[in-house]
């Protein structure tokens, strides 16, 4: 609940905007419609994921199928602009030093040492890889969907780590 409170705290400090939090079921279409009613942003921030459980395969559904659901959701909308939180594993593969990725590295790409494993055919062998993929094929879904729709902008952030607690500290000093 603190955390909550904090978001919307920022609301009458002075800021351009104001923040409004609303909670969804990622299995469920419909409940994404009130959010997205009026709404210019959405910052996607998280997946149906925790504490190892999942296999392979509800790992990679709760990252990329699950995300077409809100996806299709946001083209009936007024979404202007999609912020997904994607992560290091869709785009970090081995590479020689001083390489500088760009929007053309993906996990799966043929890379020696990951050839033939980081593949569509073995996300249901194991967590890493449906990871991987999950988030390497979100972000090129919403990429074409935006392509394709022409009315909404696509970007992604690719973390390496999240760290929660620590976030909360920074935010209670703003």
């Amino acid at each position: 609940m603190e955390r909550k409170l904090i978001i919307l705290n920022l609301n009458g400090q002075g800021l351009e905007g104001s923040v409004q939090l609303f909670e969804a079921d990622l299995l469920d279409p419909g409940s994404y419609d009130q959010a997205f009613s009026g709404c210019a942003g959405v910052i996607h921030a998280g997946a149906a994921l925790g504490f190892n459980r999942e296999t392979p395969q509800e790992v990679y559904d709760g990252c990329f199928t699950q995300n077409n659901t809100w996806l299709n959701r946001k083209k009936a909308g007024t979404v202007k602009r999609l912020v997904f939180t994607s992560s290091f594993a869709a785009v970090g593969h081995p590479r020689e030093e001083g390489y500088v990725f760009s929007e053309k590295d993906w996990c799966g790409d043929n890379v020696e040492g990951y050839r033939g494993a980081w593949t569509e055919e073995n996300i249901s062998k194991n967590r890493d890889i449906a990871y991987a993929m999950a988030k390497a094929n979100t972000e090129k879904m919403i990429y074409k969907a935006a392509e394709e729709d022409g009315s909404f902008e696509a970007v992604s952030i690719n973390p390496l780590h999240v760290v929660g607690p620590l976030m909360m500290k920074i935010i209670t000093i703003l």
